[in-house]
């Protein structure tokens, strides 16, 4: 089960770097675009997969085809975990580079699109005093890093529960056996 977990998870962590990364060397990362939103998606679904492919592989190694709930949320949880630590590790790596600029670069590029799109002084006052409170909570490591975290975990364990509670039963996507393939 242990090694199912950390082989997952760093896979799932991995692959969600790697495509954190992507989104945000390429092109302007503080412009929202489809291109970075099908990515974040694609990453959330990347680490959903992994924690719901993790239970169905302890599930279908144990003797019996089965997994207990408690097991099942065990095994989803970890994986979701240690995803989102990879992931909160390479955005940190990222926010780093980019010399701790990102949430202030962010903030201005909301303000300089407010006032493109005709934003009343009243709106724009409001979006600075927003925005002024997010760039100061970016600036708390804590508060980034937990925020970082939870984006993700938050995500991975509503599904690996979802998953717990449906993959502990066998017949919900069954094992081939070996018997199944002779035919």
């Amino acid at each position: 089960m242990f090694r199912s977990v950390l082989l997952l998870g760093l896979v799932a962590g991995v692959a969600v770097a790697a495509l954190t990364l992507l989104v945000t060397t390429v092109g302007d990362p503080t412009l929202p675009t489809l291109f970075s939103q099908v990515v974040k998606n694609l990453t959330m679904a990347t680490v959903l997969f992994m924690c719901l492919f993790g239970i169905k592989r302890v599930r279908d190694r144990t003797p019996g085809g089965t997994i207990s709930l408690p097991e099942a949320i065990v095994v989803g949880f970890g994986i979701c975990a240690l995803a989102s630590l990879i992931h909160c590790a390479a955005w940190e790596l990222y926010y780093f580079s980019t010399d701790y600029q990102f949430a202030r670069e962010n903030s201005q590029n909301l303000m300089q699109r407010a006032q493109l799109a005709g934003a009343s002084a009243i709106e724009i006052a409001e979006l600075m005093e927003r925005n002024g409170k997010i760039v100061e909570a970016f600036a708390n490591p804590f508060l980034r890093i937990t925020t970082t975290y939870l984006q993700m975990f938050v995500i991975g364990a509503v599904v690996s529960l979802v998953g717990a509670v449906l993959i502990r039963n066998p017949k919900f996507l069954p094992t081939r056996r070996k018997e199944d393939n002779e035919d």
